[in-house]
């Protein structure tokens, strides 16, 4: 079972991909793909985290 924060974060994950779908990361700009890089390392971190507390 999702709970509120993961499904705001679901959410929010989503509606990036979204806006990312049509561009190629050759579209994006410098700024723009250290954005996507942080992004991802953030997700990737509540991921790791998420599981590590279900497993607790």
């Amino acid at each position: 079972m999702q709970t509120r924060r993961g499904m705001g974060l679901l959410a929010a994950v989503e509606e990036a991909w979204a806006d990312l779908e049509a561009r190629t990361v050759r579209d994006l700009d410098a700024e723009e793909r250290a954005l996507l890089v942080r992004l991802l390392v953030r997700l990737l971190e509540r991921v790791r985290t998420s599981m590590v507390g279900d497993a607790a």
